[in-house]
C-alpha cells in the first residue's frame, strides 16, 4: 500500500477569502493500493507464554505459497530467521518482547505485509530452604521451603512423593524437590 496526501487547496493556496476556510478537512490520507499489487497475509501463532532457556516455537498463519517471509526476534537467539515457520528461539531474560514477521510476494518483493505480537518470557521460581533435623533416630525432621517470583500458584513434587510445600516427620536422609509455578517453569 501507499498513502496520498489531499490537503485542501484553499488553505494551501492561502486563499481563504475573510477566515472561511474548510479548518477540519486538511490532512486527511486516503490509502492507494500500489498498482498490481495485493499484499500477502502476514499473521502468526506462538507457544507463549515460557520461561526463560525453554524453546518458543513460530507458526506462519497467513500466507503459505509464492512468498518469503522474514521474522525478527528482539534479545532472542537466534534474533531473525527467514523460515516459514522458526523452531527453536529461546530468551535469556524475562520480559515482553515484541515477534515481527514481514511476508512479501516472490514475484514482487516490495509487496509485503507485517504482523507482530508480543510473547511474555518467565522467569521460574526461586527456592531457598532450611531444616529441623531428626532427634534420637525419630522421624520427627522437618523441611522448610520459600518460594519467590516465577507465577503462582506453585505446584511441589518432593522426592518422597509429596505433594505439599513444607514437610514434617521426616526420617534422616536427603530430599529434593520440583517446584512448578503457574506458567509451567520449573526450579
Amino acid at each position: 500500500m501507499t498513502t496520498v496526501q489531499l490537503n485542501n487547496a484553499e488553505q494551501d493556496n492561502n486563499n481563504c477569502g475573510g477566515g472561511t476556510c474548510c479548518p477540519d478537512e486538511i490532512d486527511n490520507t486516503v490509502p492507494v493500493p500500489v498498482s498490481g499489487c495485493t499484499p500477502p497475509t502476514a499473521s502468526f501463532s506462538s507457544n507463549s507464554p515460557g520461561c526463560i532457556g525453554e524453546t518458543f516455537d513460530f507458526t506462519n498463519t497467513g500466507t503459505m505459497t509464492s512468498v518469503t517471509w522474514s521474522w525478527s526476534f528482539p534479545s532472542g537467539s537466534p534474533s531473525s530467521s527467514t523460515s516459514q515457520s522458526p523452531t527453536g528461539v529461546t530468551w535469556s531474560a524475562a520480559g515482553s518482547y515484541t515477534v515481527v514477521q514481514t511476508v512479501c510476494l516472490t514475484a514482487q518483493p516490495t509487496c509485503c505485509s507485517n504482523f507482530s505480537q508480543t510473547i511474555e518470557v518467565n522467569a521460574p521460581p526461586t527456592l531457598s530452604g532450611s531444616g529441623a533435623a531428626t532427634s534420637c533416630g525419630l522421624c520427627n525432621g522437618t523441611a522448610d521451603l520459600g518460594v519467590t517470583g516465577g507465577d503462582a500458584p506453585y505446584s511441589y513434587n518432593w522426592s518422597g512423593g509429596q505433594t505439599t510445600q513444607d514437610l514434617t516427620a521426616l526420617c534422616s536422609g536427603s530430599y529434593t524437590v520440583t517446584v512448578t509455578d503457574n506458567s509451567g517453569c520449573v526450579a
